[in-house]
């Protein structure tokens, strides 16, 4: 069978997510309750300190192009620092500094794209790149990349596996059409269609094989196996 879900920069379109803000409307103002002493709250930092996207940008060198807002940044500098090396080779269209991050069936493609020259056309169409993190359906970390041209974007996510201390960038499978399906949580949606378009091809394929199993036997004349033929049927030669 023919797979229709390709692992490599297929279409997606993902709209920015605003921050919806809620008003509490007023009504009369009610006597105030009487004044108490309150200490501030301290609030502990949750988790690792992170350094600025924007800081980062500039600190190692990674093309004016990209960007990535801190809310949804991975959450340490390290990740953040690899996720912009590696999409900045796309941008750059230095295919050295991208290799080192794929996997053996991701480098093939990129191979496949410096050879047919369609790496530095990329490079040179991109007018920004906007990286979004999330995590996949088993909870793994992982990046959509959205890649704005003048007359379209496109993008691709990643899935991040750490193997012995070293990232491994593997692109997630992209269906046609994907992009007109996602909505607020665009990781979650990925996923939701490519098992939908799995399903759907895989009752495609079981459509066949029925109408493979039900196919009506060859004329018994044709092959011998009429009265008088000898044999005991099957295909011409015994087999």
């Amino acid at each position: 069978m023919t797979n229709q879900i390709r692992p490599f920069l297929r279409s997606v379109l993902i709209g920015n997510l605003a921050a919806i803000l809620l008003a509490a409307g007023c009504g009369e103002d009610a006597p105030p309750p009487p004044k108490k002493e309150t200490r501030k709250a301290v609030t502990q930092p949750k988790g690792p300190l992170t350094t600025p996207v924007a800081d980062l940008i500039v600190r190692h060198d990674i093309n004016d192009r990209i960007w990535m807002e801190d809310r949804l940044a991975p959450t340490t500098d390290e990740r953040r620092i690899l996720v912009l090396q590696f999409f900045n080779g796309f941008v750059t269209g230095d295919a050295d500094a991208i290799r080192p991050f794929l996997a053996d069936v991701e480098q093939r493609e990129l191979d496949a794209l410096v050879a047919s020259g369609d790496l530095q056309r990329l490079a040179a169409d991109i007018e920004g790149v906007e990286i979004q993190s999330g995590s996949t359906h088993e909870g793994r970390p992982a990046v959509i990349g959205l890649f704005e041209f003048a007359d379209r974007i496109e993008g691709q996510m990643w899935e991040l596996d750490d193997q012995g201390g070293s990232i491994v960038f593997r692109a997630a499978p992209s269906p046609p059409g994907l992009c007109d399906q996602l909505g607020a949580d665009p990781f979650a949606d990925w996923y939701a269609v490519v098992a939908r378009e799995q399903a759907r091809m895989n009752e495609s394929d079981l459509g066949i094989e029925t109408a493979e199993a039900v196919e009506p036997p060859e004329d018994e004349s044709a092959i011998g196996g009429g009265p008088g033929g000898g044999g005991g049927g099957g295909r011409p030669g015994g087999l």
